[in-house]
């Protein structure tokens, strides 16, 4: 059984947050990304949906020779340069709630040395673009980490999916439920396999599908703020296959009745949305 996924159903598990609480009680995501200049916006775009539904920090993390592009984010934003990942350097890592990483990363020794010192974390984090190429790679080590469904969510579109599983986009489109089981096994996570209909999956919960297919989240940077919005969610409480689903339904909700859209139109929208309507 596949269940649906709508913004009526999700309204149910979204974080409302207690009239008492402070921005510690909100959750801290770290966004992990930019490893070439021209990528930086991704991670912008990341970390400002996070933001904008509702986390209570939010940390931006890019090398120096990326940090121009990212200087002009808002202030509500702690933003990092850094170029080595040690304890020393990136320890504050640790106490994230939850780490995304992937928007914009890029797949130099940059990158690749971020991801490395993730992996050791045993943090929750939620691996998107880059991040899953590089993990498809299969050079890091990543499998010896990747262990609970729980405290990892993939987040691949068709051709990531593919470069997970070695084998074509056409394969993993013809039985999509078939590559999110499959993903899910090899690398012990709750699957997001992005595009039209968008599925949802892990061996616990099950499937959930999204009803939509809009054009008009084809878009550079859609998935980016996707990715924020899920780990704002998971930050905030809700657990990984919930903050998954939460998140492709409250994305897809934003481009509703859009033939065009650019990605930062979602992060507004994202802003203007109120949980309790």
């Amino acid at each position: 059984m596949i269940n649906k996924i709508s913004l009526e159903n999700i309204k149910k598990h979204l974080p409302i947050r207690d009239k008492t609480a402070h921005k510690g009680d909100a959750g801290h995501v770290v966004v992990i990304g930019g490893g070439e200049l021209h990528f930086a916006g991704g991670a912008l775009l990341a970390a400002m949906a996070a933001l904008n539904t509702g986390a209570g920090l939010v940390s931006l993390v890019v090398p120096s020779k990326s940090y121009m592009r990212i200087s002009h984010a808002p202030a509500e934003l702690m933003c990092y340069a850094i170029d080595g990942f040690n304890l020393e350097t990136a320890g504050f890592l640790s106490k994230a709630d939850v780490i995304v990483i992937g928007p914009g990363l890029g797949q130099n020794a940059w990158s690749k040395q971020a991801l490395t010192y993730v992996l050791t974390l045993n943090q929750a984090v939620l691996y998107d673009a880059d991040a899953l190429n590089l993990i498809a790679k299969d050079d890091l080590g990543a499998s010896i980490f990747l262990t609970k469904e729980s405290k990892s969510i993939f987040t691949p579109h068709p051709g990531e999916a593919a470069r997970l599983l070695n084998t074509t986009i056409a394969d993993v489109q013809s039985d999509r439920e078939v590559a999110c089981k499959k993903i899910a096994a090899l690398h012990h996570c709750t699957v997001v396999l992005k595009g039209a209909e968008s599925l949802v999956y892990n061996h616990e919960n099950g499937f959930s599908l999204c009803p939509v297919a809009n054009a008009a989240l084809a878009t550079a940077g859609s998935g980016d703020v996707l990715a924020g919005i899920m780990g704002s969610f998971w930050a905030q409480g809700l657990k990984a296959y919930d903050a998954a689903t939460s998140g492709v339904g409250l994305h897809a909700s934003f481009a509703e009745g859009k033939k065009k859209l650019v990605a930062s139109d979602l992060v507004r929208a994202a802003a203007e949305f109120n949980h309790d309507e």
